[in-house]
């Protein structure tokens, strides 16, 4: 029987075994989320993209980041979704908001 994983489980499999883990190191919060806003610039991703490289990055640096999706409505037939990135309950944005 086929078990279903939430998107972080997916993730911290797709990163690698845990022989990845803490390979990283050294990197914080604060320059990996840089370091994704400035690649997301150069290739002109948007939020999921860089909220997966960024969730990677910090899983490997050590952390334990949760992949966040989101979705909203703005009228009767319009959505929008973001992705974002959460450790220890802290928001990281990879899209620098305006």
């Amino acid at each position: 029987m086929l078990t279903r994983r939430g998107p972080s489980e997916v993730l911290r499999r797709l990163a690698g075994n845990s022989a990845y883990r803490g390979t990283a190191e050294g990197v914080d919060e604060g320059q990996a989320l840089i370091a994704v806003r400035r690649a997301g610039l150069g290739f002109g991703a948007e939020c999921l993209p860089q909220a997966i490289a960024l969730t990677c990055l910090l899983y490997r640096a050590g952390a334990a980041p949760e992949l966040v999706l989101g979705c909203r409505r703005y009228g009767p037939t319009q959505w929008g979704a973001h992705a974002w990135v959460e450790v220890d309950g802290h928001a990281l944005d990879p899209v620098e908001q305006p």
